[in-house]
């Protein structure tokens, strides 16, 4: 065996530039595929972002609302258990990557009837970092909010009595959100003199993990609850991706 070796290491004495031409082809190879992993990582980031923006594939509210209910932010004073969420992200915890509950009020402020949102900074699901950054007395508000209302950022809006620094206008998504204000749910909770609150839960599903699988199981286990699915939601948590992960192996080959 110590022949061999050393028969070996002469040979390869012998063809030293052959040799390092070879370490260096095998470090470019190992350098390629890292370089393309990155760049199917950033672009499956990139892409996940967009279809957050879009909004859940799955969303829950109380038994008895309705999706039209749920555009117009009337859901009444219908509000999930306290250990809904808990439960929920337990029970699904292997078929989702989040799970965001949220409060959604509507009250009027300076004269106009307006969307508020409650939420958990470190549950949020979105590519607007301003929502998970929130502060106890920050408010972010929409677009076209802001404009209604002539605000900047810096400025104060009063709701119920409270005032609240806008820290951020969100840009256009197109959605009832450019006509919200979002501030944390706490302090939504303690203004609305309501500890019961949340009356929408989204579910963001992992890749591979049809909505059909997931909407039988919360129908058969949790009658309490109205399940609404969102048309697109497969072909973003599911189709897409399958796609990226076959282009990856396609862009090794």
């Amino acid at each position: 065996m110590k022949a061999a070796f050393w028969l070996a290491w002469q040979e390869l004495r012998r063809r030293k530039a052959r040799f390092l031409l070879s370490i260096a082809m095998v470090a470019m190879a190992v350098s390629l595929c890292v370089a393309t992993e990155l760049i199917s990582i950033s672009r499956e980031a990139a892409i996940a972002a967009k279809i957050d923006n879009m909004g859940p594939g799955i969303r829950l509210v109380p038994s008895g609302i309705t999706a039209s209910d749920l555009a117009r932010f009337e859901l009444g004073e219908n509000f999930f258990d306290h250990d809904t969420v808990p439960k929920l992200r337990k029970s699904l915890s292997k078929r989702i990557r989040a799970l965001e509950g949220r409060a959604l009020l509507k009250y009027e402020i300076e004269g106009v009837e307006t969307p508020i949102v409650g939420v958990i900074p470190e549950d949020v699901v979105s590519s607007f970092k301003a929502l998970k950054n929130l502060e106890d007395t920050d408010a972010a508000i929409g677009i076209d909010l802001a404009g209604r209302l002539g605000k900047k950022v810096g400025d104060s809006i009063n709701f119920r009595g409270h005032d609240l620094k806008i820290s951020s206008i969100l840009p256009e998504t197109g959605n009832v959100d450019d006509i919200s204000i979002f501030m944390r749910m706490e302090r939504l909770k303690t203004t609305a003199n309501n500890s019961g609150i949340v009356n929408e839960i989204r579910i963001f599903l992992n890749p591979g993990i049809p909505s059909e699988e997931v909407v039988e199981y919360l129908e058969s286990n949790f009658s309490s609850l109205n399940v609404i699915v969102s048309s697109r939601g497969d072909v973003a948590e599911h189709e897409i991706g399958y796609n990226l992960e076959q282009y990856c192996w396609v862009f090794y080959f």
